[in-house]
């Protein structure tokens, strides 16, 4: 793979007590061998973080070794009213994309944004103002939060920082490994039951819940998990 034109590069981040990120990369022009970057810092859990998004994670109890939940979370969609630039009678292109960076990067509304574009009677400027666009012409509509979370025992103390760690997600992937009446083996296990998992779902105020990580013993019988974790979730459960 060294010989090809793209390099494929992958970088591989493993984080420590504290919030110190380890950082590698490995390059298929270098056959995949290890090469260390300097290390990062995950300030309040923030993995990766751009104008779009952010990544976060938390430490959580498995056993005796730690467990990630992870929680991916837009920015703001900002949407175009495009009936609004039919109004103003200005174009679609390049120049939108460059606004919404703009914006993104909360430049004063006072930032002037020229507009260039070619109509039949040839080439057309003008010149406004960040803010009178942002007001007109955008939308902005808030953005996802989405989290997963597996692999995790169902002590009070996990389930309060996991609780809090999916607050008010609009999809919640949660994992459901034993029923109920299991709760014994999977306190045993360190794994959440049905139950448990969705009433986390339902204290955090999630919109959307899905269980996972159905324990094999119970195959075919999918359908009771699911059940049990519904009942907690909209507030029946025991």
């Amino acid at each position: 793979m060294q010989n090809y034109v793209v390099d494929f590069v992958i970088e591989a981040r493993e984080l420590h007590p504290g919030g110190r990120v380890q950082r590698a990369q490995f390059r298929s022009r270098n056959q995949f061998r290890r090469e260390s970057l300097d290390d990062a810092f995950a300030a309040a859990g923030v993995l990766l973080e751009d104008e779009q998004f952010r990544v976060r994670t938390i430490a959580l109890e498995h056993h005796d070794i730690v467990s990630l939940a992870f929680s991916f979370e837009e920015s703001n969609h900002i949407n175009v009213w495009k009936n609004r630039l039919e109004e103003r009678q200005l174009p679609t292109g390049p120049w939108l994309t460059q606004l919404k960076k703009q914006v993104r990067a909360g430049e004063p509304d006072e930032t002037p944004v020229h507009v260039r574009w070619r109509t039949r009677d040839g080439s057309r400027e003008q010149t406004y103002l960040l803010g009178e666009l942002k007001r007109d012409v955008l939308e902005f509509v808030p953005g996802q939060k989405v989290c997963y979370v597996t692999d995790v025992s169902g002590q009070d103390p996990n389930r309060a920082l996991i609780t809090a760690f999916v607050g008010r997600a609009d999809l919640l992937f949660i994992e459901a490994v034993f029923l109920e009446a299991d709760r014994e083996m999977a306190a045993r296990k360190a794994h959440l039951t049905t139950t448990q998992a969705g009433e986390i779902a339902r204290v955090a105020q999630v919109r959307e819940a899905q269980p996972f990580h159905f324990s094999s013993r119970y195959r075919g019988h999918e359908e009771r998990h699911r059940a049990e974790f519904w009942s907690a979730w909209k507030g029946n459960g025991t």
